[in-house]
Order: C-alpha cells, then structure tokens, then sequence
C-alpha cells in the first residue's frame, strides 16, 4: 500500500499534475494602432500617455489630461469615441467629470468597458 502511494505522488510531481494547481486563463490584447495612442490636443487640454488594453473581456482604457493653460480648469464633459477603420462607431465611454485640473497640471484618467475595442482603429475626444 505504502508503496501505490509513494508511486501516485511520484506521478504527480513527474506529470506536473497537482491537486492544488488552478490555472488562470488570461486573454489579453493591447491596441497599438497609431490612431488610438497618438497624443491629441483638444481645446485647452492635451491628451497623452494613452493605453488600451483588453483583459478578460474588459477594455480597459487610460490617459493623460494636460491644462495647457494658465488657470485651474474644470473638466464637466470627457467623452471618449471609438471606431472601426471605416468610421463607423464602435461605442463613446464617458470619464469622471467634475475634476479640476491645475494649471499646467495634469491628472490621470481610467475607463473601463465590456466591449472588445482590441480592434478600434481610432480615437475622437470630447473634453470640456
């Protein structure tokens, strides 16, 4: 008996099989196309520093706002548009709102949807 024992657990770590083994299935994606990473100036803010990754069935995007002027600025509208090579929309998520934004500062901005934009092509912001 001892020894159908010693054979299983020998098995187990031969195999590389475990009772206590979980394994996470991980389906990720980054979207590197020029139009969505490209930094862009929209009124009196830039926007840069911009990843989009999908992970698990979230996108998950985030981005740097820059003031670009001289006075504290309240962001009260920061819509994000996504879409196919065509032009065609593929969703608009919309960020936090209310933030204000010292002059010349910059503040991080992250939003995340259910839908897959590994494939958008490009990016239009609504920033005011």
């Amino acid at each position: 008996m001892k020894k159908i024992i010693i054979l299983i657990l020998s098995l187990f770590l031969i195999t590389g099989c475990s009772l206590f083994n979980k394994e996470t299935v991980v389906n990720s994606e980054v979207n590197n196309n020029a139009d969505i990473i490209k930094e862009q100036i929209v009124g009196n803010f830039t926007v840069s520093n911009i990843s989009l990754v999908y992970l698990n069935g979230t996108s998950n995007f985030d981005v740097n706002i820059t003031n670009n002027t001289e006075e504290e600025l309240t962001i009260s509208r920061f819509n994000v548009t996504f879409k196919t090579k065509s032009g065609t929309v593929i969703t608009t998520i919309s960020g936090n709102t209310g933030i204000k934004v010292q002059p010349k500062g910059s503040i991080e901005e992250s939003m995340v949807s259910d839908i897959d934009l590994s494939n958008a092509y490009s990016v239009e912001y609504d920033i005011g």
